[in-house]
């Protein structure tokens, strides 16, 4: 690749808080971090630069859920993956970029809510392969000294693999592998 080259640590940092509501009367809500850190290459070119960024992602969260009966459970859920970010701009405004990452998830869930079962307390452990990927296509315009229009699609993609685990009490559950896709415009 011709033209000049330059190196660049990065470090992006998240924090969320969120309720989901199932529509039965229950309820979870979430807290989390996400953390990513990476060192980018940007060659610039005659028509614009591209950025070549290998990358490590950690995110962590807590969770309650509250059923409408009044029972509870609580857990935790963690991940790493490390991957490749990469980002075309041309001089016109014109950029693309994208993303993969890899890596495993681990999550831990307790309940003291289930008397009828004659085991109150159930808990249990998983860890499963996770797959984490991003499109992004835009175009940016100079409106005036200190203002740009950013116009872009943006695809997101996350894949949780199945996993097995064993009930505190001794019960085998299997969980089923989980794909999550989320497609935004905007400006």
């Amino acid at each position: 690749m011709q033209g000049t080259a330059s190196y660049e640590p990065f470090m992006n940092n998240g924090f969320g808080h969120l309720k989901t509501k199932t529509g039965n009367g229950s309820y979870i809500k979430n807290n989390s971090a996400t953390h990513d850190f990476g060192i980018a290459r940007h060659f610039k070119r005659e028509h614009g630069v591209f950025t070549f960024a290998p990358t490590f992602t950690y995110s962590y969260g807590n969770y309650d859920a509250y059923l409408p009966s009044g029972a509870r459970g609580s857990g935790n859920q963690q991940y790493g993956a490390g991957g490749v970010i990469i980002r075309n701009f041309n001089n016109s405004g014109f950029y693309y970029e994208g993303s993969v990452r890899a890596g495993r998830s681990h999550a831990k869930y307790v309940t003291d809510d289930f008397p009828l079962t004659g085991h109150p307390h159930m808990s249990y452990t998983t860890n499963a392969p996770i797959l984490l990927g991003h499109l992004r296509v835009g175009n940016q315009w100079r409106l005036g000294k200190n203002n740009v229009l950013d116009v872009y699609g943006y695809y997101a993609y996350a894949r949780q693999g199945s996993s097995d685990t064993e009930l505190n009490v001794g019960n085998h559950v299997s969980f089923s592998s989980t794909d999550i896709g989320r497609l935004r415009t905007g400006y």
